[in-house]
């Protein structure tokens, strides 16, 4: 019996066909702190991933909400023609956690863990190394990692960041312009690139 066209179709996999899942993200028990200088809010973050894509199955980790803008900041720099999710408005807490509103604590759980599957199911996104970092490192390594301000190249991209920004709201794009911005896009990730290598040779040589 011939093989129908349909059937045909279906056992194709496109170029364009995302690969399988392989990070699972949970966002959960949001949980609130009170210092002498501050008072905000953690949300624990699980992720379970596939055998060989970090070094565990499984990372628990805690972050505020200023952890999560920074890894936004991140991802923009290091990706400045991709689109990132935006991160639900910061709300600064001026009296004591408990009278914050509990509905719009577990809005702002949805919304980030929405913003960090999204990320996740992202084919380029998900290999960020930042993103990664954010997913595993304690506490003390995203703090350390967060006080590396971006070198000379990272500034240089932030130029080319603007550039293709710029040209996001363009309805008609010509051949030449999706040439310019799939370079712009190679340019920035190389820039970004040898700015981290220079940034480790930096810091092994000062060790």
């Amino acid at each position: 019996m011939p093989t129908s066209p349909l059937s045909m179709i279906n056992q194709v996999k496109f170029e364009d066909e995302p690969d399988l899942k392989a990070l699972f993200i949970t966002v959960d028990e949001p949980e609130s702190h009170v210092t002498t200088i501050e008072t905000f809010i953690t949300y624990r973050i699980i992720t379970k991933t596939s055998p060989g894509e970090f070094d565990s199955s499984e990372f628990e980790v805690r972050r505020r909400y200023q952890d999560f803008f920074w890894l936004k900041e991140k991802l923009e720099e290091a990706h400045p023609t991709l689109i990132i999710l935006p991160l639900p408005e910061k709300f600064i807490v001026k009296r004591m956690v408990e009278h914050v509103n509990e509905d719009f604590i577990e809005t702002r759980r949805q919304a980030l863990h929405k913003f960090l599957n999204r990320i996740a199911d992202h084919r380029t996104l998900t290999l960020n190394e930042d993103f990664k970092i954010f997913l595993t490192a304690q506490a003390w390594e995203l703090s350390s990692q967060k006080q590396q301000g971006p070198g000379l190249l990272s500034r240089m991209a932030q130029t080319v960041k603007v550039v293709a920004l710029s040209m996001r709201g363009v309805k008609s794009r010509p051949e030449e312009f999706m040439e310019m911005n799939n370079y712009i896009e190679i340019f920035s990730q190389k820039t970004n690139l040898i700015d981290k290598i220079s940034q480790r040779i930096y810091k092994e040589e000062r060790e």
